[in-house]
């Protein structure tokens, strides 16, 4: 019973808005580049003047909210910075900073908590209240204390704001610009936001801030991080129990990782499991991890207008992008009324748009984790399998014995037959894995082509099984087939580069007959 409850306690410490400062800076372990590029930015201006503010863009559970947290908590740790510099965490949510007054206020509260000298901050700014409820006029006031107080005691201020595109957008346009202007003009404040989206997703191109800020992205943890981050949660439990999975099934540890894109926040959920359940496949470790997050994603879709939940499902179920008119078609919807709920789904973040070569994009679920949840707890069977066959075609492909088997499979080369005749005689995937790389090594694309849009190809759902060499595939056939690569779910970028690595490299490495 210990050992079920030890790993949860340990994932659920592992939480930025609980975790100690010392805990924080301790469990640290990923996103190091990050944090001294930003660090190192930080350290190397004396806001003597006005500095660029600088925004940290990444999906959730990216890890945002702990590097604003870590890198605040440098500042403070900093004897060459903690003399004349203050950082300010503010909460993951502020929901009660919907004006540009309410910023400063917050701002006064937050370091009177931390420096006497601020004390009574506060309430000079609520005597500066005018009975007439100016609000703008207020915001200067009220700007102006906060900027008084600032070099009276010798201080600057480092903003660490998180949603930050959600506080922005309850601004009224007159006090976005007012924030531009006092960004632009004053050295005393500088800031360091989060968004979960890019910034052009909440600032309008005519919007004061639009292209203001230094964007840094986080995007998901690499092979060496997923499995440097599991080590050290193992380091917290006796003998490391993690450290004999990733030595002895590297796969299952990769499948996941590449399914899930990389997200720490589900790389600690894989951590509780393999702990419970050694033994266990990357697909049962999948399907654990769903069960988590069933209600969030249910509460997600119950919470959608009934139109939007046809577009959602249908893009989910397609799991390939689509374009609005095929969801028109797919869903039996106006096109113009599909247009208009895609709109509505990009901007509450649920749908994202791929740009193709002329006016009609694509577009696809943007948390593909949810996309992979709906398959798997909403669809048909005949739809589930996509990603029961994606799971294994990815334990197969990151398997350290496939990959040997890969490197050595020129060696067999001539003994293939380029016809049918090979098809119907392999075994397994493994051997259909190797022919198909082969076959796109000698450039034999239009044979490959036929078999996947075969009736046979199509009887066995071959496209499905091996949907990573299908867009391999579409990659190399851009002519014949303009646009279907775009169509390629994202999680599947990272494996679907490396086959076109691998084919190009056996073409160059190898002489194959023709």
């Amino acid at each position: 019973m210990k050992t079920m409850t030890q790993p949860r306690t340990v994932a659920t410490i592992y939480n930025p808005d609980i975790l100690t400062k010392a805990q924080l800076i301790s469990s640290f372990v990923v996103r190091i580049k990050k944090f001294e590029k930003i660090m190192n930015d930080i350290r190397s201006a004396d806001m003597n003047k006005p500095e660029q503010p600088v925004m940290i863009v990444g999906l959730r559970g990216m890890g945002k909210t702990t590097l604003l947290r870590r890198l605040a908590y440098e500042v403070e740790n900093d004897p060459k910075l903690n003399t004349w510099l203050m950082p300010v965490i503010f909460n993951e949510e502020e929901y009660g900073i919907n004006t540009l007054f309410k910023l400063w206020e917050t701002i006064a509260e937050y370091i009177a908590g931390r420096n006497r000298a601020f004390t009574g901050l506060y309430d000079r700014m609520d005597e500066a209240h005018s009975e007439d409820g100016d609000r703008y006029r207020y915001e200067k006031a009220a700007f102006s204390l906060l900027s008084d107080a600032l070099h009276a005691n010798g201080k600057k201020l480092l903003l660490f704001i998180d949603n930050f595109g959600d506080m922005f957008k309850r601004f009224s346009k007159q006090e976005k610009q007012r924030l531009r202007e006092i960004l632009m003009t004053c050295p005393d404040i500088r800031i360091i936001a989060a968004s979960a989206v890019v910034i052009e997703a909440f600032f309008k191109y005519d919007d004061p801030l639009f292209e203001f800020f230094k964007t840094e992205r986080l995007d998901g943890l690499s092979k060496e991080e997923t499995e440097h981050l599991l080590l050290k949660l193992g380091e917290m439990l006796p003998g490391n129990p993690v450290k004999d999975i990733i030595e002895r099934q590297p796969e299952r540890v990769e499948a996941l990782r590449r399914l899930t894109g990389g997200i720490p926040r589900s790389i600690v959920f894989f951590f509780e499991i393999f702990v419970n359940d050694k033994d266990g496949t990357a697909f049962t470790d999948l399907e654990s991890i769903l069960d988590r997050v069933t209600p969030l994603y249910k509460h997600r879709m119950d919470d959608l207008p009934s139109q939007q939940q046809e577009i959602m499902q249908a893009l989910a179920l397609n799991y390939d992008a689509m374009s609005s008119g095929e969801l028109a078609k797919r869903t039996r919807l106006d096109s113009k009324q599909v247009s208009a709920q895609l709109k509505q789904l990009q901007h509450a973040e649920l749908v994202q748009a791929i740009p193709t070569h002329n006016k009609n994009h694509l577009y696809h679920v943007r948390d593909r984790f949810f996309n992979i949840w709906f398959l798997m707890r909403l669809a048909r069977k005949g739809d589930r399998n996509r990603i029961l066959w994606l799971v294994r075609f990815l334990e197969c492909w990151c398997s350290p014995d496939q990959l040997s088997r890969r490197t050595e499979a020129h060696t067999t080369a001539t003994h293939f037959l380029y016809d049918q005749e090979y098809i119907d005689r392999a075994h397994s995937d493994s051997d259909f894995l190797h022919y198909f790389l082969l076959l796109m090594a000698k450039s034999q694309y239009a044979f490959l082509y036929d078999y996947f849009t075969s009736e046979r190809g199509r009887t066995v759902q071959s496209r499905d099984r091996f949907l990573p060499i299908w867009y391999a595939l579409m990659f190399f056939m851009q002519k014949e087939h303009p646009g279907e690569y775009l169509r390629m779910p994202p999680e599947m970028k990272e494996t679907v580069q490396e086959i076109i690595d691998k084919t190009d490299a056996f073409r160059l490495a190898y002489t194959l007959p023709a």
